[in-house]
């Protein structure tokens, strides 16, 4: 347990803690990151542009057992159900990491949780990662999203990154052009 519990401010009723996910967490962890990028229902998911999963249980258990990449979870206190995920790994810039996997069920999103995930992140990023700049990809077309961490402080580079294709089943994309844009943020004031 990392330490970090704090109510919501929209779900007043609703108290999280993030914590490392472990190899028990791969149900639940696949099933919540595959909702929350393929199935309707959520404002950030990607199911208009791309079928087929986000992540099997092999790469998620690939993941859990790399010893960089840190895969976090949000739990419920009262019952410790997962409802949000993060990771975050060291890029081969000094102080920098990335994120990634950012996921909300979508029944859950515009509720807070996304904002304590992220929050989250930036203090784990500064404090177990020492690192002063975050970075992450969002694909070009989903422009709610981009909107939404430009709003809290991500700015678009220039560098632009191909979407993968060539991991595990490969995602089926739907139309031209798919790729992401890579955003970056300062950490420190």
């Amino acid at each position: 347990e990392i330490g970090l519990t704090r109510k919501m401010s929209k779900t007043p009723k609703i108290k999280l803690i993030i914590r490392q996910a472990t190899l028990h967490d791969v149900p639940q962890l696949n099933d919540l990151v595959n909702s929350a990028y393929r199935l309707p229902g959520g404002w950030t998911g990607e199911h208009n542009l791309i079928s087929g999963d986000r992540i099997s249980k092999e790469e998620l258990t690939e993941i859990l057992t790399q010893s960089k990449i840190k895969l976090y979870v949000a739990q419920k206190e009262e019952d410790e159900t997962i409802c949000g995920c993060f990771c975050i790994k060291p890029t081969a810039i000094e102080g920098e990491v990335e994120f990634g996997m950012i996921s909300v069920y979508p029944n859950m999103q515009s509720s807070g949780v996304g904002s304590f995930l992220i929050s989250s992140a930036f203090e784990i990023a500064k404090t177990t990662f020492s690192a002063n700049k975050a970075v992450l990809t969002v694909i070009h077309k989903r422009k709610e999203l981009l909107a939404w961490y430009y709003k809290i402080g991500f700015v678009a580079t220039s560098e632009t990154r191909d979407f993968p294709t060539n991991h595990g089943e490969a995602p089926i994309v739907k139309g031209d052009d798919i790729h992401f844009i890579v955003l970056k943020k300062d950490l420190l004031p």
